[in-house]
């Protein structure tokens, strides 16, 4: 790393300024994205808060080695089991979530916090402003979200949520009328993958009444940093990070969102894996010249392949690299896989193997030699 590009991190560091490094850099060096906000303790006091959490997790420890040993989880959801996995009854269910806000992050003027309700039930409110911080930089703002606390083992050792067994998630809410973002954040290992989300909106009903949202996991899509992927894929339920909800609806005013439960349920009459198209790309060789197609994949399992003038577009099962398109277009081929110097024959059924071939190469006739001819 430069010199420079060590003292701009350092200075975006020391001002607590957002600093997303993916758009300069290969990869991320901050898992919160330049939101964290550090703040710096005496040596003695950390030493002695670190014996604290020493004493306390050395109980917990042994508690997990028990554990290990009962093996006592239950394995298996049957048809509509379901699990409370954050109940809001009371203030000290509340302490473990996390608020934040764009004016915590020096990104704007709206206000959230999570108190107690009158129904002794969780309550996201605040204020949502639309009003630019006059910096030059922001073009947009106001959003408030609240986020699960992550699920950490003994010495704050962190490991993701396993919610493979179930199918939907299910809340008992009671909102204003605005739509709120579910948003799931995957843990991940990769720093490049780190914050891949997947999300969904509830649309919450204004007034005195409660409502109750089952949403199948197989609705959720994928983002990162707020933008939807075009390489969409089902989300890998056993490897979630935390769990939020995010208002960010360009609406000026007060909002309230009252929260009853959020569970986990598994209904087995739902059989769809995913909801979205898949788009993948592969590179298909094609009477001698390597060809760029575009495959699509929905949850059915149909491949799209466009045709070679790219007009039209032909259904087949889904095929795996190793598959090349006849000249007709209407049928395929199976061959081992091939590499980039592979090249067909002129009837389809074996390949000829030649050195890395460049754009002004050109085949022969017999498909056994070839010519080096001018940039065409």
């Amino acid at each position: 790393m430069s010199i420079l590009t060590r003292q701009i991190l350092q200075l975006c560091s020391r001002c607590h300024a957002p600093f997303i490094t993916s758009v300069n850099f290969i990869h991320e060096f901050d898992r919160k994205g330049g939101y964290n906000h550090r703040i710096e303790r005496p040596v003695k006091e950390r030493i002695k808060e670190g014996y604290e959490i020493f004493k306390k997790d050395i109980k917990v420890f042994g508690e997990e080695m028990k554990d290990k040993w009962r093996e006592d989880r239950m394995l298996i959801a049957n048809h509509n089991d379901y699990e409370y996995f954050w109940k809001f009854d009371g203030a000290k269910s509340l302490e473990p979530w996390v608020v934040t806000a764009d004016r915590d992050n020096l990104e704007g003027f709206s206000k959230a916090e999570m108190a107690l309700s009158k129904n002794n039930k969780a309550l996201f409110h605040g204020y949502l402003s639309q009003r630019l911080p006059k910096d030059g930089i922001l073009t947009s703002t106001g959003y408030a979200n609240m986020r699960s606390p992550l699920k950490t083992r003994s010495f704050q050792r962190q490991e993701p949520y396993d919610w493979s067994m179930f199918t939907h998630l299910i809340l008992r809410v009671r909102g204003d009328g605005r739509p709120y973002q579910l948003c799931i954040l995957m843990h991940r290992y990769f720093d490049v993958q780190w914050f891949d989300m997947y999300n969904y909106t509830l649309f919450t009903r204004g007034g005195p009444y409660w409502q109750i949202a089952k949403i199948p996991f197989s609705k959720f899509f994928l983002s990162h940093k707020g933008r939807i992927l075009d390489e969409q894929r089902k989300i890998d339920l056993d490897n979630v990070r935390n769990f939020g909800l995010t208002l960010a609806d360009s609406v000026e005013g007060p909002f309230q969102l009252e929260v009853d439960y959020i569970g986990l349920i598994n209904d087995e009459t739902h059989v769809e894996e995913f909801a979205y198209e898949m788009y993948h790309n592969y590179f298909i060789f094609v009477m001698g010249h390597l060809s760029f197609y575009t495959y699509t994949c929905n949850s059915t399992g149909i491949l799209y392949v466009l045709t070679q003038d790219q007009t039209s577009v032909t259904w087949f099962p889904f095929l795996p690299p190793d598959t090349v398109l006849t000249q007709d277009q209407t049928s395929v081929t199976w061959f081992p896989f091939l590499p980039p110097d592979a090249v067909l024959t002129q009837d389809q059924t074996s390949v000829t193997w030649f050195p890395f071939l460049p754009p002004d190469t050109v085949l022969t006739q017999d498909q056994t030699s070839v010519k080096f001819l001018l940039q065409i």
